[in-house]
């Protein structure tokens, strides 16, 4: 008699913990909540496809101008350096209160800044400092909405 008392108390712990976990995955969309959940997917998506196409579309762009696809992997590998003081940097601006909507909103200048400059390269290192400056603000821009 007392084993089926317990059996009854665990079932109803766990259809209450069902019960909890979806209220969890469904809050985001609840009327407080969902139009900040709307702006945080759109930015999300938008970071995603803008970061997703510049490494497919990298190789590509560097062979229109010239660089072999050895110069390729050496670039990806500065850019990836640059990744380590962009996180840094970010994280200490986050840690430090500055609004994420407003580190946000500078990475994306300056990473159209740098992608303008990587536009416009005349040779070899303007062009690989301007992609590494484009990755640096991507990643920073990643770290401030994460």
């Amino acid at each position: 008699r007392h084993s089926g008392d317990d059996s009854k108390s665990c079932r109803r712990s766990s259809d209450s913990g069902q019960k909890t976990s979806i209220a969890l995955l469904l809050a985001p969309l609840s009327r407080e909540l969902r139009c900040t959940t709307l702006r945080v997917g759109t930015v999300w998506f938008l970071m995603s496809f803008s970061y997703s196409g510049f490494t497919l579309w990298l190789p590509e762009m560097l062979k229109s101008k010239g660089i072999s696809s050895s110069g390729t992997y050496t670039l990806y590998g500065i850019m990836v350096l640059a990744e380590i003081p962009s996180l840094c940097i970010a994280t200490a601006l986050v840690h430090a209160g500055l609004q994420k909507r407003f580190l946000l909103a500078g990475c994306g200048a300056g990473c159209g800044i740098a992608m303008v400059a990587c536009a416009g390269a005349g040779d070899e290192a303007m062009l690989d400092t301007a992609l590494a400056a484009s990755y640096f603000f991507v990643v920073s821009a990643w770290a401030s909405l994460y």
